[in-house]
């Protein structure tokens, strides 16, 4: 049958008794099978009158208070207008039989379509009423019982060839059944296999939308520590312009005192020189009481003449530097000086820097600015990018001292 937008359904049946008389004023329902529910769901009640059934069905309209009853005809308008008819049959409203099984009265049928009229014919046929001595010899089903069949049995001729027949129909039927069964299981487990399936794409998803996340929050924490690092940056450029500018002041300021100053050139014994030299370095070594500066392990390089007197006592004399460019190179004498404090004086405390995320080499540039020294340690975290810092002692925000040595921990990802 191909598909059509049925307009109407009309179901035929004829039902005679054992004595080949018509049966009337018999209640009867018909039935189709649902594979979804795997049970038999009733469709519509009609009455046998003088042996035959005309049932006329309808699309249902719109759900109204039987709503149910509108959703069972739906469903099966929705298969017969797919070219899907189900397996129906008619079994009466009231048992025939005196029986725990379900009777049966017709369960095959032919089945023609009007294009024109888009009307479906259904016809189970004409079928009689068996007698108690054949339905003995055919109960054997399980849930059901034929009463009826599509060959006349009387009581006093028994025609087994018609009870053959209807027979192999009942166990095509059978047969037919458990194929749908078997068609139905196969479908329920392909579609718990597409369940699977797609709990496993969602999860895979979940865990690519954290990834992301967590690659985000990184990037985050990058740009702003490159945005602090250039504010640094900028800030250091600035600083760094106006010291070259006070050198460029201060290496005028000594050419100027250069140029005016008046040389002694008298000659003086080597411990004077050198007493003088410390004192002078001690004097700039004491400086106010909120500079954190001090002055320790000064070199010096000096060229001068150096003589010894008339007691073999060496003698300094230090040459101006326009006369020194007019000496012979040879005459003069290079005398270094390495000054050491004794006793170095105690500087403020530090503040630990935040260290975290940072690799190695960041850290290293960190801590030489404040003048810590770098424990690293490496250590397996999935969580952390590779390289990263995650730990360290001192925590930031804690006060440490010059050369004091600082643990960082880093993240090493095989």
């Amino acid at each position: 049958m191909p598909n059509i937008t049925l307009k109407k359904i009309i179901f035929n049946f004829e039902l005679l008794s054992a004595d080949n008389k018509p049966v009337s004023d018999l209640v009867v329902t018909m039935q189709y099978f649902d594979g979804n529910n795997d049970a038999w769901v009733s469709l519509a009640e009609s009455t046998i009158k003088s042996g035959k059934l005309n049932l006329a069905l309808k699309p249902p309209v719109a759900f109204n208070a039987t709503r149910a009853i509108n959703t069972v005809v739906s469903i099966f308008w929705d298969k017969a207008n797919s070219n899907m008819l189900p397996n129906m049959r008619i079994i009466p409203k009231i048992k025939v039989l005196n029986t725990s099984k379900q009777e049966v009265l017709a369960s095959t049928f032919e089945s023609s379509v009007n294009k024109r009229s888009k009307l479906l014919n259904i016809n189970f046929g004409k079928t009689w009423m068996l007698n108690n001595k054949a339905i003995k010899k055919i109960d054997h089903y399980k849930n059901f019982i034929p009463i009826s069949s599509h060959f006349p049995i009387t009581n006093k001729v028994e025609d087994t060839s018609a009870i053959s027949a209807l027979n192999t129909k009942i166990r095509k039927y059978s047969d037919d059944n458990k194929i749908l069964l078997r068609e139905k299981n196969d479908l329920n487990r392909q579609k718990n296999e597409l369940k699977l399936n797609l709990d496993s794409l969602e999860n895979d998803k979940n865990l690519l939308i954290n990834e992301n996340k967590i690659k985000e929050n990184r990037i985050n924490e990058i740009n702003k520590q490159l945005r602090d690092d250039n504010k640094k940056m900028a800030t250091l450029t600035t600083t760094n312009k106006g010291l070259l500018k006070e050198i460029d002041t201060l290496q005028d300021q000594l050419a100027e005192l250069a140029n005016n100053r008046n040389w002694d050139e008298t000659p003086i014994s080597i411990n004077s020189f050198c007493s003088n030299i410390v004192n002078e370095i001690d004097k700039a070594d004491n400086p106010k009481a909120e500079s954190k500066y001090k002055l320790t392990n000064i070199s010096m390089k000096l060229k001068a003449l150096v003589n010894a007197d008339s007691n073999n006592a060496v003698n300094v004399q230090l040459i101006s530097p326009d006369k020194m460019k007019d000496m012979d190179s040879d005459a003069l004498s290079e005398i270094n000086f390495n000054v050491s404090a004794q006793n170095e004086r105690d500087t403020d405390s530090l503040t630990m820097p935040n260290l975290s995320g940072l690799t190695e080499t960041a850290v290293r540039k960190q801590l030489s600015r404040i003048g810590a020294r770098l424990n690293p340690v490496y250590q397996s975290n999935i969580e952390v990018s590779n390289g990263a810092s995650f730990k360290q002692s001192p925590q930031a925000g804690s006060s440490i001292n010059q050369n004091e040595t600082v643990t960082v921990i880093f993240s090493k990802n095989e």
